[in-house]
């Protein structure tokens, strides 16, 4: 069986059943890319920052869809938690959290008591989360917080919400000095941009809808190499790109899900490739 085509991480799954194909296929996969590396490079960046002064932010800016959530799973699993003995407990170095359209800072500081696992009955009644977040995280030896979808903060015309997250996003990195990386859609980029203190600490990275360009060919090329098929699928011609732009709607997440379905199907058919057919019937 000729797999040249494959990376050898594909080649190994490529010689499985369908079955197993389709299960690794649904369980989610990473593939590589010009975007993806430069922005986990600006994160490994903060990840090994050293200071205590004006200790960075970064905002991870896209529409839905645009993989800023893989992203920031990528990254905790490449800095995955860890027990050290003479700290007495688990370290967690890397802390992501979702944030909701619910009141906050309360709300904020009882998810992150969640996500370290604090149990509800730690925490005191009439207990300040602030305070008690704060040395939680300090505890744990949180590296960096990861903030998730900050954007539900400033859906709305909720003036006292954006200030309060504002002024809870300075409290935390000015008690932590660790820095902060927020993800969100162009609402959360212009309300940052609305405090003069913070949007001068953030470090902006944009995750841009893809277009028919060498970036776009090179993200074809890494599909093709990572997608568990035994025959090559051609990419590069100008119907398969117009296809898989159009079908995908421009968004690593579309796009992936439209490959993933069409992969899929070529299994399932025996025919081992994707082609125009299996685009035009694939379901992103």
């Amino acid at each position: 069986m000729m797999l040249s085509h494959l990376s050898p991480l594909a080649q190994k799954i490529a010689v499985q059943s369908s079955r197993e194909r389709i299960s690794w296929l649904l369980r989610g996969y990473w593939v590589s890319h010009t975007q993806a590396a430069e922005a986990m490079g600006q994160l490994e960046d903060l990840f090994h920052y050293i200071g205590n002064i004006r200790t960075p932010y970064l905002l991870l800016l896209g529409k839905e869809g645009s993989g800023k959530t893989t992203l920031v799973e990528r990254f905790k699993y490449q800095h995955p938690n860890f027990i050290l003995a003479d700290r007495g407990g688990e370290v967690t170095p890397v802390l992501v959290v979702h944030m909701s359209s619910k009141s906050i800072p309360k709300s904020f500081y009882a998810s992150i008591l969640k996500a370290l696992s604090v149990s509800e009955r730690m925490i005191p009644p009439d207990g300040d989360h602030e305070i008690m977040a704060v040395k939680y995280l300090k505890d744990a030896g949180v590296q960096i917080l990861i903030i998730e979808d900050i954007q539900h903060v400033f859906s709305g015309k909720q003036s006292r919400q954006q200030r309060l997250f504002c002024n809870m996003l300075r409290f935390i990195g000015n008690e932590l000095k660790v820095p902060i990386v927020c993800t969100g859609d162009k609402n959360a980029y212009q309300a940052i941009c609305g405090d003069e203190q913070l949007v001068n600490r953030f470090r902006l990275v944009v995750l841009p809808l893809w277009r028919y360009d060498a970036f776009f060919m090179e993200l074809l090329e890494q599909f093709k190499k990572t997608l568990p098929l035994r025959k090559p699928s051609d990419f590069l011609t100008p119907e398969m790109c117009s296809l898989v732009l159009t079908h995908g709607g421009g968004t690593i997440g579309g796009i992936s899900k439209l490959l993933t379905q069409a992969a899929i199907d070529a299994i399932l058919s025996g025919k081992e490739y994707i082609d125009q057919e299996n685009l035009m019937h694939a379901q992103p």
